[in-house]
Order: C-alpha cells, then structure tokens, then sequence
C-alpha cells in the first residue's frame, strides 16, 4: 500500500498506509518482543526482533528511494512531493500533471498545424 500512495501522491492516504504497515506491523512485533510467556520467555527473541525492524524499515527507505527515481526518471520535478503539499492550489502545477500537460499543448500544437488527417463526409 505504501508504494501505491506515494504513486498517487495523496498524503492521506501514505498517512494512512503507513500508518497502517508501523502500528499493525512494526508495533504487533514489539508487543511480542515486549511481552512473555508465562514460564518468563519471550515471544520473539532479540536476534528477529531487529532482524525484522532493520528489514522494515530499510523497506519504507527503498520504497521512498525507488519512487523518487522512478518519478525522476520519468520526468517528473521533486518525486516526494505530494498533492498536499501544493500550497498554490493550482491543479495545473502538480508534479505529474506538467508531463501531460505538454504532451497535450504537443499534441494540440500537431492538429492546429494539420499533422493530423481528419475524415470529412
């Protein structure tokens, strides 16, 4: 889910799957960590606890480094930003937006000129 909200670019929604994948993932596991059997052992030993921790969260670090250059890559100014954070308001100036907006004034540019065959009866 995390991947697909940063696509998106909906801060709710990265808010909320991460939230999501933290408290209901990460925290289940240090609740067990945390907690004991009643013979005084753990539920989860030390080695998997940060074994697990360290995986997580060099996960959401890939996950944001991955999108950041594939929103780079394709183009797209600042991969981190999201809608949200657009203060101006403007729908126009969204990150993924600019893109196709050229290739529509490209392409609107294309017909004005007659670059395409239109069928008159």
């Amino acid at each position: 889910m995390v991947p697909r909200a940063l696509y998106t670019r909906d801060l709710i929604w990265l808010t909320g799957s991460t939230w999501g994948c933290t408290l209901m993932g990460w925290g289940v596991m240090l609740s067990l960590f945390l907690g004991r059997h009643v013979d005084g052992t753990r539920y989860i030993d030390a080695f998997t606890f940060g074994a697990l921790t360290a995986t997580f969260f060099l996960y959401l670090a890939a996950v944001w480094f991955v999108d950041g250059v594939s929103a780079l890559a394709a183009g797209y100014h600042a991969g981190w930003r999201l809608k949200a954070w657009n203060f101006q308001g403007a729908a126009d100036a969204q990150p993924r937006t600019e893109v196709k907006k050229k290739r529509d004034e490209a392409l609107f540019a294309k017909r004005a000129e007659g670059g395409f065959e239109t069928k008159t009866e």
